[in-house]
């Protein structure tokens, strides 16, 4: 099983190749969201993520850092000029960017050492922002020193589910002037 502890008041899981080297660790209630993925490299481990100061806060106002996925909409949405509105057979429907996928809270639905599924479904609170009935399974899987996810997005309605889903990673890099050009 995935390795269950809390860091600062909140639950996280962390999931390990068999070697113990390369770790994925995520927070299901906080958005499912990625706080760590440490994995091999040629100096040894390395944490691949960056997490901003605010990352522990109870409140996000905006991405903390880390590794979230986006869903039901990657980007900002705008119609006839006002940010966050868009149409659905004739109704109106406001999202805020990047959709509620990386501010809910998920369900762990099965976790190994190796691999965490979470699942997020539709709400009363998602319905009223987005109309459809859905289901969003993530997988996060270590295979050696890889890193695999793989996202299911289910329709179980009868109408055509519009989505646009994916990752927004904030990758550790190098300071200004020490490397940084080179990635």
């Amino acid at each position: 099983m995935a390795d269950k502890q809390q860091q600062h008041g909140v639950t996280t899981y962390t999931i390990r190749s068999a070697d113990g080297v390369a770790a994925f660790t995520v927070l299901p209630e906080r958005g499912a969201f990625g706080s760590s993925l440490v994995l091999e490299t040629a100096q040894g481990p390395r944490e691949m993520l960056h997490q901003h100061d605010f990352f522990w806060d109870k409140e996000w106002k905006s991405f903390p850092g880390g590794f979230p996925f986006l869903f039901p909409v990657c980007a900002r949405i705008a119609r006839d000029g006002q940010k966050g509105v868009y149409l659905i057979e004739g109704k109106q429907y406001e999202l805020d960017i990047h959709g509620f996928g990386w501010h809910s809270a998920w369900e762990v639905v099965d976790d190994m050492d190796d691999a965490i599924t979470l699942r997020l479904q539709a709400s009363e609170s998602t319905l009223a922002v987005y109309p459809f009935d859905f289901e969003v399974l993530l997988r996060f899987e270590i295979k050696g020193n890889e890193f695999v996810v793989q996202p299911t997005i289910t329709n179980r309605g009868d109408n055509d589910m519009p989505y646009y889903a994916g990752f927004h990673p904030y990758l550790a890099m190098p300071p200004a002037n020490e490397g940084k050009d080179k990635v």
